[in-house]
This record gives structure tokens, C-alpha cells and sequence, in this order.
């Protein structure tokens, strides 16, 4: 079970959201016969949300390649000069020459400045092995935005205290209005979204659980091998009509795909060895590339099963955007 998540600081904030809103309900009793309460509460959600929204917006700049962080680079030397400073102060590390972890941090911080690297390398100083030096260096890529994995616990914890905030500030008034229509919207994403973390801590164990020789990367990857190989083949296989027909016959085959691949080579014994050959592998990569599509498939429907919850959750968080601004520029006007 994935459980990262919920090991995260960033819960720090859904307990102040709720508290707060919970504060703000005892002391106002009705936030709505306030008004300054009300307006609080009110962009106090309108923040959150703008954070929830804000790991959207990080996860597809980084997936789409449009983040700046991709124009970011430094020359090879410098790269190198830094990676053989932080290797001598492995060596310093090993040998107790620097001890404390601050001292480290230091001295790594010292080298990334120095050499220009700081802003497209990142060093975690971790305990080392027992019996081993006390802290061990791990270089990464540094992310200027952050990493998409700490803005989803962000998503998660600030949607939490946004649902605080938007409880508390409809108060007792809620109704069939637009206001009522706004809390339904809220209460859908936070739903869904809570749904959704849920199966995102499970999903995961459900699919490696199912996987076996293939992970549905692999399997993926495998299938777009086969189909590319066996396309090649088969524009080869062009030059003589015949047998291209016949592996024709045997691609569009379902079930009976065995007996349809066994009467095809049989046709095709009159063929010369060469040709003949060469249709025999086409069908032994169609029947690879059925194995391994049946094995994606049966893992992208478990993947679905845990994904399903998007369908809901995305419209719903868009609706609720364009409606927060409607309702924002509403109160902002009048």
C-alpha cells in the first residue's frame, strides 16, 4: 500500500483549515449575519482552491515539457567539477574529517554555488548503513517548481481545509440557489478526490499483485515492438499477394487464430523456403503480439478501475472553477 501521502507536514494545513472553520462557526454562530467572517471564509476557500489548482498546473508543465525548468543547462564541466567535489566529501564523510549533517549541508551548498550547478542539481544528505559512513550523498535532478509528488500532498491537505473553509462559509443559508449549486460542486470534487486518494493508495498493490512475467509498462512497450516489427514484415510480404493475404486472414482472426494460422502456413508450403519463412515469422509475431496485448489489456483494465474515479472528479473541478469565478467577480461587482 502506497501510504506516503498520509505521512506528509502538509496535514498540518487541513487541521488549521478545519480548525479555523471550525473558530469562525463558534464565535459567529451564523457566519452568514457577519460579514467580515463571511468575506474571510470566502477567500480563504477561494485560496485554497487556487492551491489545489496549482498541482494541476505543475503536473502538466512538467508532463508537456513546457516547464522552464527544461531550459535550464550547464555545461558538462561543470557538472563533473561538481560531482568530484562532492565525491571528495564523501571521502571526508567516510573518513569522519566532517560529521554533522549541518556541516554537510554546508559544505554542499558551498560546492552547488561555486560551481553554478544549484539550480539543476539537488544533494539529500541520508543516515548511511550501519557499519558504513554516518551519512551517504543522493544527487538528483533539482526541480525549480518543486516536485509533482509534494504539490499532490499539497492537493490533497489544502482541498481538505478548502472543504472547511466552504462548509463554514455557506453557513445556515444554503439552499436551492446558486450558492446551494456552489456547495454540491464542492462537495462532489472533495468527494471524489477523497475516493480517488483512497484508490491511489490501493491501485497500486492491486496491479502488481495481477502483474506476472510484464509490468503494463513492459507489456505496453513489447505490444508496440511486435506491431511495429510485424507491419515491416508485413510491407515485405507485399511483393507476393498471396501470402500477404494470408497473413491478412490470420490478423483479422479471433478466437479461431490458431487453426487460421496453421491452414495459412500449410497454404503457403507451395511458397519458396525464403518467402515461406518469412510468413511463418510474421505469424509467430502475430501470436507474440496477441499474448502480450492480452496481458496489457487485463492490466489496463485494473488501472482503469483505480483511474475511474477522474471521470467525475476532473468536470466537476472545472465546473466548480468557472462557477467560484463567476460567484467571486459577482460579489467583487455588486
Amino acid at each position: 500500500m502506497n501510504l506516503s501521502l498520509f505521512k506528509s507536514w502538509y496535514s498540518v494545513l487541513a487541521l488549521l483549515g478545519i480548525a479555523a472553520a471550525i473558530a469562525c462557526s463558534l464565535v459567529a454562530g451564523d457566519i452568514a449575519d457577519v460579514r467580515w467572517l463571511r468575506l474571510a471564509t470566502g477567500w480563504l476557500a477561494g485560496s485554497s482552491m487556487a492551491l489545489a489548482l496549482g498541482y494541476v498546473l505543475r503536473k502538466y508543465m512538467h508532463k508537456y515539457g513546457y516547464s522552464p525548468e527544461f531550459k535550464l543547462k550547464v555545461p558538462i564541466a561543470q557538472l563533473e567539477r561538481a560531482e568530484m567535489r562532492l565525491n571528495e566529501l564523501r571521502g571526508k564523510i567516510l573518513t569522519r574529517a566532517v560529521a554533522s549533517r549541518a556541516e554537510i549541508t554546508a559544505e554542499i551548498k558551498r560546492i552547488l554555488s561555486e560551481e553554478r550547478v544549484q539550480r539543476v542539481l539537488a544533494v539529500d544528505v541520508k543516515p548511511g548503513p550501519s557499519g558504513g559512513a554516518a551519512f551517504v550523498l543522493e544527487v538528483n535532478k533539482a526541480f525549480l517548481f518543486g516536485r509533482a509528488a509534494k504539490w499532490l500532498h499539497l492537493h490533497l491537505y489544502i482541498s481538505i481545509a478548502f472543504a472547511a473553509f466552504v462548509l463554514a462559509h455557506g453557513g445556515r443559508s444554503l439552499g436551492l440557489d446558486f450558492g446551494g449549486a456552489l456547495f454540491a460542486l464542492s462537495a462532489l470534487v472533495v468527494v471524489t478526490g477523497v475516493i480517488g486518494i483512497a484508490l491511489w493508495a490501493l491501485g497500486p498493490t492491486w496491479l502488481t499483485r495481477r502483474e506476472r512475467d510484464l509490468s503494463i509498462e513492459e507489456s505496453f512497450v513489447l505490444h508496440q515492438g511486435f506491431q511495429g516489427k510485424l507491419q515491416e514484415l508485413r510491407g515485405t510480404l507485399a511483393a507476393e499477394p498471396e501470402l500477404a493475404a494470408l497473413l491478412d486472414d490470420v490478423m483479422r482472426s479471433g478466437a479461431d487464430a490458431p487453426a487460421r494460422t496453421k491452414a495459412a502456413l500449410q497454404a503457403a508450403s507451395q511458397y519458396p523456403e525464403e518467402r515461406r519463412r518469412m510468413l511463418e515469422d510474421a505469424c509467430v509475431l502475430f501470436g507474440q503480439m496477441r499474448r502480450v496485448e492480452r496481458e496489457f489489456r487485463a492490466l489496463w483494465r485494473i488501472r482503469l478501475t483505480f483511474m475511474a474515479w477522474r471521470a467525475v472528479h476532473i468536470p466537476a473541478a472545472v465546473l466548480l472553477s468557472a462557477a467560484v469565478l463567476v460567484h467571486v467577480v459577482s460579489v467583487l461587482r455588486y
